[in-house]
């Protein structure tokens, strides 16, 4: 395995049997003997920018393995309309592959951030390959449709039903300033979207600000902060320690693996059903022996607490797992 300053191609073509097989991924070259690529073979499709540090983290980790990198193709929307077209068929990749939609067993979706506006044509096929996700492929983590509710997080939280899970008191607000809305400082602020933003804790200098655009305010809980990935029916915890607020932004954050309750496994799971999702991040706060339930992320940027390889290889275990339906 070695680095190529190339530029990454997202496809492999079709190859005879016992001829080497080259796979360049995100600059990772992998050659293999003996690989064997079908036209009926059933894939898993991810569909995603290769520069989200999430897919070179995942694809990086996958040619390590080389043992089930054949079972996946990467399409890159930003070539989309360019050398990726798609029909009712099939997706047309380059100018020899063509990637049946009933071969497809599943999708991994990040087509987190779509930059076609002044291209119809890629706009067109970032509509379709929507429609297919919610609608068409069997299996796909996630569904566009079911991430919706994380760009309204007061809604997301509010949707759920929780058992032995804690809501934190939360509010939503816009034109008017946290002295009027009677808010003490001790509460957070963040995007009340699923646009990510860094927690702040409210300071008394904040009374009189001006609150512009929605703004989600939540009580402020000093607690340990534990975030939870659920792959399926796979949960893997871990714990994240700093002394900022916002752990993610501290200058020294600590991330241990550890062992949560099974009940709470079970609801974690649960949580993912009720809003239709596969693969979440949800975090959450534990105080004096009792968990709160903070936000469920849909589209996790898992790499950060994949401090043991644990989720990556959950995600490629269930995945790869769809190509035997």
């Amino acid at each position: 395995m070695h680095s190529t300053s190339g530029q990454a191609r997202v496809l492999c073509h079709l190859h005879a049997k016992n001829e080497t097989v080259t796979l360049t991924v995100i600059g990772i070259t992998i050659s293999a003997i003996g690989l064997v690529i079908m036209v009926n073979q059933r894939i898993v499709l991810i569909i995603a920018n290769p520069n989200d540090s999430v897919i070179q983290f995942f694809m990086k980790r996958l040619g390590e393995s080389r043992s089930q990198i054949h079972k996946f193709r990467l399409l890159d929307q930003r070539r989309f309309a360019q050398d990726i077209h798609l029909c009712d068929a099939y997706w047309w990749c380059g100018h020899s592959e063509k990637i049946a939609h009933e071969q497809v067993a599943g999708v991994w979706n990040r087509m987190v951030d779509q930059h076609s506006e002044d291209n119809p044509s890629a706009q067109a096929i970032e509509t379709f390959a929507t429609y297919l996700m919610n609608s068409v492929y069997p299996s796909v983590l996630n569904r566009p449709m079911a991430g919706l509710s994380n760009h309204a997080k007061l809604y997301q939280i509010d949707l759920l039903q929780l058992t032995r899970l804690q809501k934190i008191d939360s509010l939503m607000a816009i034109n008017s300033t946290p002295r009027h809305l009677g808010l003490s400082e001790d509460c957070i602020y963040k995007s009340a979207s699923g646009v990510r933003s860094i927690v702040q804790k409210l300071q008394k200098d904040d009374q009189d600000r001006w609150i512009s655009e929605p703004v989600l305010f939540q009580a402020f809980i000093e607690g340990i902060n534990i975030r939870v990935h659920v792959i399926d029916q796979e949960v893997i915890a871990c714990y994240c320690k700093s002394q900022a607020v916002d752990y993610r932004y501290a200058q020294k954050t600590e991330i241990k693996r550890i062992e949560i309750p099974s009940w709470l496994i079970a609801e974690c799971i649960d949580i993912s059903k009720q809003l239709g999702l596969v693969f979440t991040g949800i975090d959450l706060l534990l105080k004096d022996a009792t968990y709160y339930l903070l936000e469920v992320n849909p589209a996790p940027g898992y790499a950060y607490f994949d401090i043991d390889g644990e989720i990556t290889n959950a995600l490629v275990y269930y995945l790869t797992s769809l190509c035997k339906r």
